[in-house]
């Protein structure tokens, strides 16, 4: 019965140290998902790429901060809109042309960035004018 205490007792620790709350990687925030509250990804700093968002986002339930930049990401799942905790999103650097609908869900955002994208003038009068009405008092960073 000791020994079993014992090792649960040293057990404890390891798997709290392998978890991240600030992660720079999906495969790192896997680990523990529920207590991830930021992904920052820019494979500059990193060296690590990204080809596509991951669909998988519910499970990231306290995610405050995604910065996913300079990945040349063409496309943003429609899983964006259940991140309900997120308060900053960065998109810039990617080969976007256009966003989910579900993005405009996000009611505790309040910075989005998407500077360097392949958006339309068009589509960026568009974001400007949605960002506006759907989601006041939210930073829009665009140009």
């Amino acid at each position: 019965m000791l020994k079993n205490t014992l090792l649960l007792s040293l057990a404890a620790p390891l798997a709290a140290f392998a978890q991240c709350t600030k992660c720079t990687s999906f495969t790192e925030a896997e680990k523990a998902p529920a207590g991830v509250i930021s992904i920052t990804m820019n494979p500059l700093v990193t060296g690590e790429t990204l080809d596509k968002v991951p669909t998988d986002l519910a499970q990231y339930t306290a995610l405050k901060e995604l910065y996913l930049t300079d990945h040349g990401l063409t496309e943003v799942p429609a899983e964006i809109g259940s991140l309900t905790t997120l308060k900053s999103l960065s998109f810039a650097g990617n080969q976007l042309k256009t966003l989910p609908d579900e993005l405009f869900q996000l009611k505790e955002l309040k910075e989005l960035i998407l500077a360097d994208n392949a958006f339309t003038s068009a589509y960026k009068k568009e974001l400007r004018s949605r960002v506006k009405q759907e989601m006041p008092g939210v930073m829009l960073m665009l140009d």
